[in-house]
């Protein structure tokens, strides 16, 4: 079990976090800078089940407010699969003499708050077309949904797998 604290230049808490014994996050707790609750976030994980309360400065509980939403291909994982199948020339390692195998592509990237992509870069080096291929692809990408946080969008780093399989003949 633990905390975390941060604080507001001012030296009011910004937030705190509890997690559980196995480090998994139980609640956290968001303030506005003059002291007054943003946000409580808890999570059983048990239960599986998340529980966001959020209020507005004068105290008012906000509905429908979304605490975190992590970063997605619109559409989901099924719309990223379909897009890279339509996009992707899996074949240009094998056209550039690529030995038989499997090979992970990692790119890095920024979604935007706008959901547009920017600073694309191949983190691997397989060579043989396939980072270039990799990163030709994100860049024709249409925009993602950003990450959320505290009900805002914001930029946020990301890593993506591209897997390249050469077979025999």
């Amino acid at each position: 079990m633990g905390m975390l604290l941060r604080y507001y230049e001012s030296g009011k808490t910004e937030d705190s976090t509890y997690f559980n014994e196995d480090g998994t996050l139980k609640n956290t707790y968001h303030f506005f800078p003059n002291g007054k609750i943003q946000v409580h976030y808890s999570y059983n994980p048990k239960s599986k089940k998340a529980v966001t309360e959020a209020y507005d400065l004068n105290g008012n509980r906000l509905e429908n407010f979304v605490f975190l939403q992590p970063v997605s291909f619109q559409g989901g994982q099924s719309d990223w699969k379909a897009f890279l199948a339509d996009n992707l020339n899996s074949d240009l390692s094998v056209k550039n003499g690529a030995p038989v195998g499997k090979y992970e592509v990692m790119v890095s990237f920024i979604v935007g708050k706008n959901g547009k992509l920017a600073n694309i870069n191949a983190l691997t080096n397989h060579g043989f077309g396939m980072e270039a291929e990799a990163v030709r692809v994100l860049k024709k990408s249409p925009k993602w949904n950003p990450e959320i946080y505290l009900g805002k969008p914001i930029d946020k780093y990301c890593k993506q797998t591209i897997v390249f399989v050469v077979k025999k003949k």
